[in-house]
């Protein structure tokens, strides 16, 4: 077996924490949107896991915690998708992108 070393194994377990936690999120909007999820399509929804994962790195884990995924709505779902046309290769659209997707969030908490 390969040696792994600590901050290998730390990185993992962050990165399983943000896809836990997206996955969560998206389960929550899920239920709550019924039959309209149906209009998102496989890509819609693995965009907008990225993009929740994405804004989860950006704030602590009790502001994240109180947010009401369940209260999303349609457009707010369509909203956070639209922010990814601001997404470049650079970090400053990822976070202008992620910090949209945090002010549409924000009213739910």
């Amino acid at each position: 077996m390969a040696d792994v070393s600590r901050n290998e194994i730390g990185q993992r377990i962050y990165q399983l924490a943000r896809e836990k936690s997206a996955e969560t999120a998206l389960d929550k909007i899920r239920t709550h949107l019924g039959l309209k999820w149906s209009e998102f399509d496989r890509r819609d929804v693995d965009r907008l896991k990225r993009l929740l994962g994405q804004a989860w790195t950006s704030v602590d884990r009790s502001t994240w915690d109180r947010i009401e995924f369940h209260n999303l709505s349609y457009d707010d779902v369509r909203k956070i998708l639209n922010t990814e046309r601001w997404m470049g290769d650079d970090l400053i659209d990822r976070r202008r992108s992620t910090d949209e997707v945090l002010r549409i969030l924000a009213p739910r908490v």
